[in-house]
């Protein structure tokens, strides 16, 4: 494997970050020789996945950040993350990948990294604002509630919607996911919405409690003065478990009606190519 060479200036970063870089090995292509003025500057760049355990009310808490481990370039890069609260019930993050442009010779995972929340004043559902637009939730406990140990990753409401940030259940015809899966990785499943129309991607939350995954997708309203097809369309929505415990799972999908559970397996080891669906 040939080393990364990453072209990278130190940085001081202000936020809290974590890079974990393990070269993939893929070739990212040929590196110019022309100077990049943008080398070794942050950028600001909306984060794609937050996980975090239970969170409660007037305590301080830390969740990670980190884009869907797609087939995206990454150059060893961190994420760079400060929050705070603008009122009761919306928390805003700012997160910057540092540095924005990096070149290398070969590719890395995509980074994680941690945002220290401050402690919430109310109990509730929290709207959270990543770079000024809102994409996601998070649910804050009582005072006095005592949370079921869980882990829990929500993937962010990609931009295209129309209107407000308005995440809503549907019914969906079928699910699918690999029936094994390697130890510490994230699982993606995808699940398939039985007649979606005019409407986008919202957010989609894995809680993993216990031996149970359950998956809850929502979708958006779609572009504004959008003209709706009479037609059902396979809507696809990807979401992704937290790094995944050795062990055997049953995968819940919320919404799929008269499905019963699949089984997933984590091992030491990779699992084979190949998908288990439940619905139609």
């Amino acid at each position: 494997m040939r080393p990364l060479l990453c072209l990278l200036v130190p940085l001081v970063l202000a936020g809290c970050y974590l890079s974990r870089e393990r070269p993939r090995g893929r070739d990212a292509g040929p590196v110019s020789d022309a100077p990049r003025a943008d080398v070794g500057a942050c950028g600001l760049r909306e984060v794609e996945l937050l996980c975090a355990a239970p969170i409660r009310v007037g305590v301080p808490s830390s969740v990670e950040v980190t884009y869907a481990p797609d087939d995206e370039c990454f150059c060893g890069q961190s994420i760079r993350c400060e929050a705070r609260i603008v009122e009761p019930g919306r928390l805003a993050l700012t997160t910057s990948l540092c540095p924005e442009t990096a070149v290398c010779r070969a590719c890395s995972p995509a980074p994680t990294g941690f945002c220290e929340l401050p402690a919430l004043p109310t109990p509730g559902v929290w709207r959270l604002e990543v770079n000024g637009r809102t994409t996601m939730q998070l649910d804050v406990a009582p005072e006095g509630a005592v949370p079921e140990p869980a882990s829990l990753c929500q993937r962010h409401a990609p931009p295209g919607g129309c209107g407000d940030y308005t995440p809503e259940p549907f019914e969906v015809g079928r699910a699918c996911h690999a029936p094994e899966a390697q130890a510490g990785t994230r699982v993606p499943i995808r699940v398939y919405e039985a007649c979606g129309s005019c409407t986008s991607v919202g957010p989609c939350e894995v809680t993993v409690r216990g031996d149970v995954v359950r998956v809850a997708a929502r979708r958006m309203q779609g572009e504004c003065g959008l003209v709706c097809p009479p037609e059902c369309m396979n809507t696809e929505h990807v979401c992704w478990t937290p790094p995944m415990l050795p062990g055997r799972y049953q995968v819940v999908v919320e919404g799929l009606p008269d499905a019963a559970p699949t089984p997933l397996t984590i091992s030491a080891e990779p699992g084979p190519p190949g998908e288990l669906c439940a619905g139609r």
